[in-house]
């Protein structure tokens, strides 16, 4: 399946992603999706090594880990959307959820706490976007959480969103934009 990012997000068009020439849109499929925000974090991570923070604060994190899960980010991603079916609009909304979190908490990205994010912010938007979806003992699974711990990260990404899911155009560009920026990048 292929999408369209930023009019209709259902538009499907035969290339993996390419510049509309009516409206600027871009298109893309479901891997490459899931490699672009996989791309994304794995650079942001890398990054932020260089950072220095205060390691106990960041241990107390709820979304903190001490245990890496046996898997890359983008193996993660596509056991989260293989288990959950997430569909590819969500996915993207996801990806700008975790944007605005870690805008708007300054928050450091570290290969320690970034599958809880992705779990919470799929979650969210899983909730928030489609008909169906699981109930929290099944995302824990899929995620390799107990109940409590999905329970705690899904509603504390969701309190640091300010209980506020709406995304406007801007939002949209910007994630085009940085999906433009990594397809020349990867």
């Amino acid at each position: 399946m292929e999408i369209e990012i930023f009019n209709s997000l259902y538009k499907t068009n035969e290339s993996s992603i390419e510049n509309s020439h009516i409206d600027n849109s871009i298109y893309l499929k479901s891997e490459d999706i899931i490699s672009y925000i996989s791309y994304y974090f794995n650079k942001l991570i890398e990054q932020n090594k260089k950072i220095k923070y205060d390691k106990k604060i960041i241990k107390t994190d709820i979304f903190y880990s001490k245990r890496i899960p046996n898997l890359t980010i983008q193996q993660y991603l596509i056991r989260i959307k293989k288990y959950s079916n997430i569909e590819d609009y969500t996915l993207i909304y996801a990806f700008i959820y975790i944007i605005k979190f870690i805008k708007k908490n300054y928050y450091i990205i570290l290969l320690n706490n970034i599958y809880r994010i992705l779990l919470a912010s799929c979650t969210v938007s899983i909730k928030f976007l489609e008909d169906s979806n699981y109930k929290n003992s099944y995302m824990a699974k899929i995620g390799g959480l107990t109940l409590e711990n999905m329970n705690k990260i899904e509603y504390f990404f969701y309190a640091k969103l300010n209980f506020d899911l709406s995304l406007n155009e801007n939002d949209f560009k910007e994630i085009e934009e940085q999906f433009l920026i990594l397809k020349e990048q990867i």
